[in-house]
């Protein structure tokens, strides 16, 4: 079965089943974060910058963070801190626990600059468990980090293709789809 439909059939499953609603929590522990900010986000809609939920949590001395937040449905939670932004698909009624790369801190430079955009980062989940305390995921098994490796191999993909147009090159897209495909 072709990639392409099994990613439709998954997101029709997901959409046909309700979820109850419940606190996700996304926590965490990084030294350099000590006492600095964590700004969580929720878009309301993907393609205009509408936020549905805005949040700042400061961390504990030690790096350590906690983020509670009520979800109705499996969704994108935004993390921004410092020069980064990533992002996490969180679902209802899970814990996270999350990595966050070494803090580096925005410079007045950074703050004042038209051009300034943050640093994209994958969120690293280290463990994602049912809120019940029952089956802990992690590894390579995660949605995550699948999703993640889909990203990565989409980007890498059209990145070629707009190589191959930029060059006047005939372009095998069927080839890209079938490789896509396989991996």
């Amino acid at each position: 079965m072709p990639l392409r439909w099994i990613i439709v059939l998954c997101f029709l499953v997901r959409a046909a089943v309700p979820v109850a609603a419940g606190p996700t929590v996304i926590h965490g522990s990084e030294p350099g974060y000590g006492g600095k900010l964590i700004h969580v986000f929720i878009q309301g809609n993907p393609f205009l910058p509408i936020t549905q939920y805005s949040d700042t949590v400061r961390c504990a001395e030690d790096g350590s963070f906690h983020i509670s937040i009520d979800l109705k449905e499996g969704t994108f939670v935004y993390l921004e801190t410092g020069v980064y932004e990533g992002s996490i698909y969180a679902e209802p009624e899970f814990i996270y626990r999350i990595e966050l790369p070494p803090y580096r801190k925005k410079t007045y430079a950074d703050l004042v600059s038209p051009f300034f955009t943050p640093i994209r980062f994958h969120v690293e989940v280290s463990s994602r468990t049912a809120g019940d305390g029952s089956g802990s995921i992690s590894g390579p098994e995660e949605l995550n980090h699948r999703l993640f490796r889909f990203d990565t191999l989409i980007d890498s993909v059209n990145q070629e293709v707009i190589m191959n147009r930029r060059r006047e090159l005939a372009g095998n897209l069927d080839s890209v789809i079938r490789a896509m495909e396989a991996s």
